[in-house]
């Protein structure tokens, strides 16, 4: 794990369940900032659904936060592997911004 990687996941202002994904990709990230978790294992971590992981991971895609590439064993594909990109920050989004439908603690 890399606490730098974990510390930068918490600091992107991104909306929750993306963030929640990133600071679980950034637990399983090395020195270099690679992480090849599977999906499996990201939904466990998460208690989120492989398809909303995979949701979640094209939207950091998007925001330019990581970067994944496929890998392959003699088998077929296997996890994928993930680049975090800490030189990147999200300091704004709208989506957080705009959380009116949520329903507030009581």
């Amino acid at each position: 794990m890399s606490i730098q990687a974990v510390s930068w996941a918490f600091e992107q202002n991104v909306p929750t369940l993306e963030k929640f994904v990133l600071v679980a990709l950034a637990n399983y990230s090395n020195h270099d900032e690679e992480a090849w978790p599977s999906l499996a294992t990201l939904s466990r971590d998460t208690s989120m659904c492989i398809k909303t992981i995979r949701v979640k991971l094209r939207a950091l895609e998007s925001l330019n936060l990581i970067s994944r590439s496929n890998r392959f064993n003699e088998v077929g594909q296997t996890s994928n592997r993930y680049l975090l990109h800490i030189d990147r920050h999200v300091k704004s989004n709208r989506a957080v911004e705009d959380i009116g439908d949520l329903i507030p603690f009581k």
